[in-house]
């Protein structure tokens, strides 16, 4: 019996997979950081369909970012905010609104 994959999980991972390998660059010029703030806009716009895994490893690598950029840390607080959701964690969600 051969099994199908889920287009829409193979999608959401392989925009993780993007976010993750572009927050690794160290230098960026300002085609990088457009192309983030766009893959997380996007990843953002996805949140609240993606698996929570995935939420998981992309707030791993929005905290891996030594210097952040302040888009990061706006993606930062919104992934604090779908975790909080997700685990029904209501101080966390009221301090990062």
């Amino acid at each position: 019996m051969a099994t199908t994959k889920d287009p829409v999980l193979q999608e959401h991972t392989r925009l993780v997979r993007t976010v993750e390998s572009n927050l690794k660059l160290k230098l960026e010029d300002r085609g990088e950081i457009a192309f983030r703030a766009a893959l997380l806009d996007r990843a953002a716009n996805d949140l609240a369909a993606m698996n929570q895994t995935l939420v998981t490893r992309l707030y791993e690598a929005v905290c891996d970012v030594e210097f952040p950029h302040p888009e990061i840390i706006d993606f930062r607080r919104t992934l604090q905010r779908q975790i909080a959701k997700n685990m029904a964690i209501k101080p966390l969600r009221n301090a990062t609104a």
